[in-house]
């Protein structure tokens, strides 16, 4: 009689370095006594400008609650032997005991010599670019 889980994305994407999504996402878990809804928004993007450089970023924002969940800027430079990836986040953590919200904050640095190995949390924010980016690739 209702819908429980709704997804919509747009999505443009010119070619395999390039990807633009907005996104609206609708979910309802309804007990007896609560009703569970939430209801996000978010958009995001992964954009070459140039052959060596590219931009990452994300915003996720709570539609029914009026609040931003996760926002991440940042910048990705590629060559032939080496890349750097340097990433700002911030994503919502709690309410704290006065009702304030509570956002965890981190920097992310990553080198990488291509072929050899990576220094920096390479696992972590490829994770964070798959999961945030929909559609997203190296």
């Amino acid at each position: 009689s209702h819908t429980e889980i709704g997804n919509t994305r747009l999505q443009y994407k010119p070619d395999k370095d390039s990807i633009i999504n907005l996104e609206y996402r609708f979910s309802r878990n309804t007990s007896d006594t609560i009703d569970n809804t939430i209801r996000t928004f978010g958009a995001s993007t992964a954009w070459r400008f140039n052959p060596r450089w590219r931009v990452l970023a994300g915003h996720q924002f709570d539609v029914q609650n009026d609040h931003k969940l996760e926002n991440f800027f940042g910048i990705q430079y590629d060559s032939c032997c080496w890349g750097i990836r340097l990433i700002a986040r911030e994503r919502f953590d709690k309410l704290d005991i006065n009702n304030n919200l509570v956002f965890d904050q981190a920097i992310y640095l990553t080198l990488e010599l291509k072929g050899l190995s990576s220094i920096g949390q390479q696992s972590e924010t490829r994770s964070l670019l798959e999961t945030q980016i929909y559609g997203y690739t190296e």
